[in-house]
């Protein structure tokens, strides 16, 4: 969600320049995602459904943002995967400059379940955003990079280690509904490539693309 939270310090920088107060924004999330999933001989195509909360602190040109997203409803396109789920979190500082760029680091965790099968990944990612204003409202895109560790899970009996990498890249739509609040509509890509897991003899590849619509409060 660091896409969103680009969007709204640059909605309001000139404000946020000019006043030193803290400020908060809430947000309500709902989404569709597109998943991808290649693990050994395990293929899986499915659409996650899936609603989100998130909670962001701006002071000056510096903000903080937490976010929670899981899914709602799953359904399976792969004959022999009758149960799959979907969950992410995400912590993330960053900084605006000048107007329309901004930079932020972060720690993510995100967990698809399977079966009985289970991979988890959780670490640090950086990344950059920029905008460009409108009459009617701002265009935003960015992109970071994720260095992750992994953990695979067989029938909840075998635990094997390993790593992560994987990119991001995103597009949103912004615009103010009144003064105090302002909806948002995103298109993001994940790409995360799973390997060096202890005594596992193949690596594990995951894409997801996500489409959300928000609607934001300020306070």
């Amino acid at each position: 969600m660091t896409r969103l939270m680009i969007s709204l310090l640059l909605l309001s920088s000139a404000a946020v320049a000019e006043e030193e107060a803290l400020q908060w924004r809430s947000e309500l999330l709902s989404g569709y995602r597109s998943l991808n999933y290649s693990a050994g001989g395990t293929e899986l195509k499915g659409d996650v459904f899936s609603a989100g909360v998130g909670l962001t602190a701006i002071y000056g040109r510096f903000y903080s943002s937490l976010s929670v997203e899981r899914d709602i409803h799953a359904h399976s396109k792969t004959p022999n995967i009758d149960k799959f789920n979907r969950s992410d979190a995400a912590l993330s500082v960053g900084y605006g400059v000048g107007d329309n760029i901004s930079l932020f680091v972060g720690y993510k965790q995100g967990l698809t379940k399977l079966n009985t099968t289970e991979l988890k990944a959780k670490g640090l990612f950086v990344g950059a955003g920029a905008g460009l204003p409108t009459r009617y409202g701002i265009f935003s895109f960015s992109a970071a990079y994720a260095d992750l560790g992994a953990d695979y899970r067989d029938n909840k009996l075998y635990a094997y280690s390993g790593n992560a990498r994987g990119t991001s890249l995103s597009a949103a739509w912004h615009g103010n509904l009144s003064k105090s609040s302002t909806y948002g509509l995103s298109l993001v890509r994940h790409e995360y490539y799973y390997q060096h897991f202890s005594t596992l003899p193949f690596s594990v590849n995951e894409n997801i693309l996500s489409i959300h619509a928000s609607l934001q409060y300020h306070f």
